[in-house]
């Protein structure tokens, strides 16, 4: 047993040592990234020379405040902090395979995360971020991952925009995750995956997808359902970024499927709701300065843009899901970017000229 510390830490030495070693215990190991800006530590690590390799109580850290760290970098960064209570690697034999790494089953229990990002700053100039199938081909070490579990997660996001007091926020709770066929070999096959999370604690979502492993094929899909909650749930979000409140409305059990590549989405949404109603707000959560105005807009939008019911036999209206990839922003970005095109289109919020209308 020995504590282990950063600068001891080398992907390749650790992969070394696992084909070498009969087995070893590891404590409170302590490794901090080259930029400085994250932290991580696990109090345990134990591993039994054959099948089995346990991370216990993994703590990521960001060395600055969550409004301190865009200062410092001049630009829009994701704050986390996450913690993790275990992460299991579980085999029925050596872990390798001549030079890959073959692994049964990774399960990650108690999964805790905070995210927040200050978007009244500038957004800064970056690569462009990978989509799934490019991360796992840079991946180097030849791998493959029969099943990835996380179950236990809670993740909450917080954002904050210009004109408004305080972060937005929206929270998983419950978050079950399944991947199955994680591998930089066999490039022919295609990696599966399903989630289910309860929005906000309330609002049920389950989704399930592929992406295909080889090169000359772009196109992956995601699909799901939306099961029956209350609409207002998703207040603490819509009061802070969008300057909007829901004042009524729930949505009953509803599907979505698109496919997207590189560049864009295309899908439909069956979605079902009734009683929404909207008002706009200011950061105080009140009707802004110009009352006549603001009481103008909640008119139009609540009586000609959206409609607030849709269960109506022949009333359903089909949303169209249909997105351009912005490639500097994240893979979840481009998801949830997609999900609310269909959204809008499905209440009646869309096309941009109706919005523009009561702008």
């Amino acid at each position: 047993e020995v504590d282990y510390k950063g600068e001891q830490l080398s992907s390749d030495n650790f992969i070394n040592d696992m084909k070498v070693a009969s087995n070893a215990k590891l404590r409170n190991v302590s490794y901090q990234p080259a930029n400085g800006l994250h932290h991580i530590k696990v109090s345990e690590i134990n591993y039994d020379g054959k099948g089995q390799l346990t991370l216990f109580d993994m703590l990521i850290t960001t060395a600055f405040d969550k409004y301190e760290l865009g200062h410092v970098l001049g630009h829009q960064a994701t704050w986390y902090e996450l913690q993790i209570d275990s992460i299991s690697a579980l085999n029925s034999n050596s872990f390798f395979e001549g030079d890959t790494l073959a692994i049964e089953k990774v399960e990650v229990a108690g999964l805790t995360a905070l995210m927040f990002r200050d978007k009244r700053l500038q957004f800064p100039n970056i690569p462009d971020k990978p989509m799934i199938k490019e991360m796992i081909n840079k991946i180097k070490l030849p791998l493959i991952v029969d099943e990835f579990n996380i179950s236990e997660g809670h993740i909450t996001y917080q954002e904050h925009v210009t004109d408004f007091d305080d972060a937005g926020t929206i929270y998983f709770e419950e978050l079950m995750l399944k991947v199955r066929n994680l591998t930089t070999l066999y490039p022919e096959s295609e990696m599966r995956f399903e989630a289910s999370a309860l929005l906000m604690g309330r609002g049920l979502i389950e989704i399930e997808g592929f992406v295909p492993l080889a090169k000359n094929i772009s196109i992956s899909e995601l699909s799901g359902i939306i099961y029956p909650h209350d609409l207002t749930i998703y207040n603490p979000m819509l009061n802070n970024v969008a300057g909007v409140h829901l004042t009524s409305g729930a949505i009953k059990k509803s599907t979505f499927q698109f496919t997207y590549d590189d560049e864009k989405s295309k899908g439909i949404i069956y979605m079902a709701y009734d009683n929404l109603n909207v008002k706009f707000i200011d950061s105080n959560g009140d009707i802004s300065k110009n009352k006549l105005d603001d009481k103008l807009k909640n008119f139009i939008v609540n009586s000609f843009i959206i409609k607030n019911d849709n269960l109506r036999a022949g009333d359903m209206r089909i949303g169209e899901i249909k997105f351009q990839r912005d490639p500097k922003k994240s893979m979840m970005n481009f998801w949830w970017k997609s999900l609310l095109s269909g959204i809008k289109s499905s209440i009646g919020i869309s096309p941009e000229k109706a919005v523009a209308k009561v702008k």
